[in-house]
C-alpha cells in the first residue's frame, strides 16, 4: 500500500530548538525509587518471578480469537497472561513471563522489562509461541511500548532515556527496530533520515515513539516530536526514511484494514499538563473522528477489529476498555485488571495450552449507578447532582472508582462521597476536564455509597451529569453502569 498525498500532509516548518539531548540516569533512578513505593505501579509493587522463565505450550487454541495481555490481578500480577475472546475474565492463563509491556505477532512475542535488579536493567526479550525466551536485547531506558508486526518479521520498541513519561517535558525517548528472527537491533529510528516538506530535516531534538507496521511489514507509522511539536510519520525500513506528515498525532496504530489510525491527539492547547483524546484518522479522506472516551489517557490504542479499539486504563482499576472506532457509544470494560493488550489475529501451530497455568480466579460484582438533580435553575445558581452506587453482589467490590462528566453551561465546584463501611478514599475535580471522580477501597455487597456533585450553572442551556462507575472486580451486568441527570439552565 502507497502513502497517498491525503495520507501525508506537510507541516509548517518551525525552527528547531537546538538543546542538547542529555541521556542521564539520574533522572530516571530517582522516578523508579518513587514508583516502587506507589500503590498499583506494576512491576516494583509486586514480587516478581524471574523474567526469564518460560512457560511451554502454545498461545491459543487453533482458529480461536484472543487477547494475549499483562495480568494485574494479585495472583501472578505482572505476567502475561493469555485469554479467548469471549471468556476473558473466567479463563485467563498465565505463562512464565514478567512484563510492563507485550505484544505478539504470528508466533513471535516481544516483551519489555525493566528487570528487578537495582540499577535497572532494562531489555526486550524475544519469546516464541511456547513463551520461551530466545533473545534478549538491552535496552536504553525505562520500557513505553512494544509492537511486532502482524507477520512478525519485526518488533519495535520505545523506551524512556530520560523522564518517565509523555507529560514530562524533558523527556527523551529511544525507538529500536528490531529484526524478530535474528533477535538484533535494526536501527535506531534517529539514523533514519528524515524527509520533511520534500526535502531532507535535520535537528538535534527529534524524538521517535509509538510504532505501528502496516501490513507489508516494511512499512510503519510512527510519531515524531521536533520543535515541540509531533507529527505522523510514514517510514520505510528498508530505504531507513521517514516522511513528515500531519500534525498532532501520537502514539498511531493502524486498523486491520490499513485504512485508518487510532491515536492520541493533544487537547489542552499548549498548558504546561498535556491532555490527551483518543481520535481515529481516515488515512485517504483526513477526516478525524474523537471517539467517546474522554478522559485523558496515555496508552498506544490496540485494534479489536476494523470497528472497536483498545487501551490500558490505570485510572478505572487497571481495566483494559475497548471503544467504538466510529465515536459513538460508549467506553467498556473488556478485561478486568489488565493492561497492554494484544490481539491474536494469527491461529498458533500448536493447539495445546498445557504449558500455561490456570489464571487467578476473579470474583464478581455487579455494580448500579443512578443520578438525581433538579429539573430547572437560573443562571448562577448551584445544582447538586447525588449519585448513588449500588453493590448487588454477589462479592465485594473492591477499588471502586466513580466518575461525573459534565457537559453544558456550567461547572463543577465540589464532590463529596459519604463514606461507605469500606472506607473512601475521596474525591477530586478536574476543573479542566469538568469532571469530578470519587473511589472507595471496597464497596460490600449489599451497600449503597452516596456522592453529592455541585455545579454551578453559568449559562442557558442542557447541563447534563453523565455518571460512571467500574471496580477491580469483573461486572456480570453492564447496562447499569452509567446514567445521565439532566437540568435545564434558563
Amino acid at each position: 500500500m502507497s502513502t497517498s498525498s491525503a495520507e501525508v500532509t506537510p507541516a509548517a516548518e518551525p525552527t528547531p530548538p537546538r538543546r542538547p539531548r542529555m541521556r542521564t540516569w539520574g533522572f530516571a533512578i530517582l522516578v523508579l525509587l518513587l514508583v516502587a513505593t506507589a500503590t498499583g505501579y506494576v512491576g516494583w509493587a509486586r514480587a516478581r518471578d524471574k523474567a526469564e522463565t518460560g512457560s511451554g505450550g502454545a498461545v491459543i487454541t487453533s482458529g480461536a480469537p484472543a487477547v494475549l495481555f499483562q495480568n494485574l490481578a494479585r495472583t501472578g500480577s505482572g505476567r502475561v497472561a493469555v485469554a479467548p475472546l469471549g471468556e476473558i475474565d473466567d479463563t485467563r492463563r498465565l505463562a512464565g513471563l514478567n512484563c510492563d509491556r507485550v505484544h505478539f505477532g504470528a508466533g513471535r512475542g516481544l516483551c519489555l522489562t525493566a528487570g528487578s535488579q537495582f540499577p535497572p536493567r532494562p531489555q526486550a526479550m524475544i519469546f516464541g509461541s511456547d513463551f520461551q525466551v530466545n533473545k534478549k536485547i538491552r535496552l536504553d531506558g525505562l520500557p513505553s511500548r512494544a509492537r511486532v508486526s502482524g507477520d512478525g518479521r519485526y518488533g519495535a520498541t520505545t523506551s524512556f532515556v530520560t523522564g518517565h513519561s509523555y507529560s514530562d517535558n524533558n523527556f527523551s525517548t529511544s525507538t529500536l527496530v528490531i529484526d524478530m528472527a535474528r533477535g538484533t537491533t535494526v536501527a535506531n529510528l534517529e539514523k533514519f533520515t528524515i524527509i520533511r516538506n520534500g526535502r531532507p530535516y535535520t535537528a538535534r531534538d527529534a524524538n521517535f515513539w509509538g510504532v505501528t507496521f502496516a501490513a507489508d511489514s516494511n512499512r510503519f507509522y510512527a510519531t515524531l516530536a521536533t520543535g515541540g511539536r509531533t507529527y505522523l510519520v510514514e517510514g520505510d525500513i528498508a530505504a531507513r526514511r521517514v516522511v513528515v506528515g500531519r500534525e498532532n498525532v501520537e502514539c498511531p496504530s493502524l486498523s486491520p484494514d490499513g485504512t485508518r489510525i487510532g491515536f492520541k491527539k493533544r487537547v489542552d492547547q499548549g498548558s504546561a499538563s498535556p491532555r490527551w483524546r483518543f481520535h481515529v484518522l481516515d488515512l485517504a479522506s483526513g477526516q478525524e473522528t474523537p471517539l467517546a472516551e474522554t478522559r485523558s489517557i496515555d496508552d498506544q490504542l490496540e485494534w479489536l477489529d476494523n470497528d472497536t479499539l483498545l487501551y490500558g486504563s490505570f485510572d478505572t482499576s487497571n481495566a483494559v476498555m475497548s471503544v467504538p472506532a466510529d465515536g459513538t457509544g460508549e467506553p467498556r470494560r473488556l478485561i478486568s485488571q489488565a493492561a497492554s493488550p494484544a490481539v491474536l489475529r494469527t491461529p498458533q501451530s500448536n493447539p495445546s495450552p498445557s504449558g500455561l497455568v490456570p489464571g487467578p480466579h476473579l470474583g464478581r460484582a455487579n455494580l448500579g449507578v443512578a443520578i438525581t438533580a433538579p429539573a430547572a435553575v437560573v443562571p448562577g445558581e448551584s445544582v447538586v447532582q447525588t449519585i448513588t452506587v449500588t453493590n448487588h453482589g454477589p462479592d465485594a467490590a473492591t477499588n471502586v472508582f466513580v466518575e461525573d462528566q459534565l457537559s453544558g453551561p456550567g461547572r463543577i465546584a465540589s464532590a463529596e462521597a459519604i463514606p461507605s463501611t469500606g472506607g473512601s478514599y475521596g474525591c477530586a475535580v478536574i476543573g479542566e476536564e469538568n469532571r469530578a471522580r470519587c473511589d472507595v477501597a471496597e464497596l460490600p455487597a449489599g451497600v449503597v455509597w452516596t456522592i453529592t456533585i455541585t455545579v454551578t450553572a453559568t449559562g442557558p442551556g442542557s447541563l447534563d451529569g453523565k455518571a460512571s462507575v467500574i471496580a477491580a472486580e469483573p461486572d456480570p451486568q453492564r447496562d447499569d453502569d452509567f446514567a445521565v441527570a439532566r437540568t435545564t439552565s434558563r
